[in-house]
């Protein structure tokens, strides 16, 4: 959900439509499992500047944020020292 527009129904259709993506191509090659295990990063990359803020909901990301150790890492950083996430 965008914290400036309250937006939620647009990334979800992104992140459905990059889903949907990923599957097809993992049903059309040899080896499905390797195009599937790149989703996490296919994803990450393109919908990471749409979750920075301001459009991000702190709400949903802090729990991702405290439950991983590197980005936890890279919060504290970009907070403490103005590093770049």
């Amino acid at each position: 959900v965008s914290e400036t527009s309250g937006e939620g129904l647009y990334p979800a259709v992104w992140s459905a439509r990059l889903a949907v993506d990923g599957i097809v191509a993992a049903m059309a090659g040899p080896h499905p499992q390797d195009q599937l295990r790149q989703f996490s990063t296919t994803w990450r990359s393109t919908m990471a500047e749409y979750l920075r803020p301001p459009n991000t909901d702190v709400h949903f990301l802090l729990p991702l944020i405290l439950s991983n150790r590197q980005m936890a890492s890279r919060m504290a950083d970009a907070f403490w020292l103005g590093h770049n996430i």
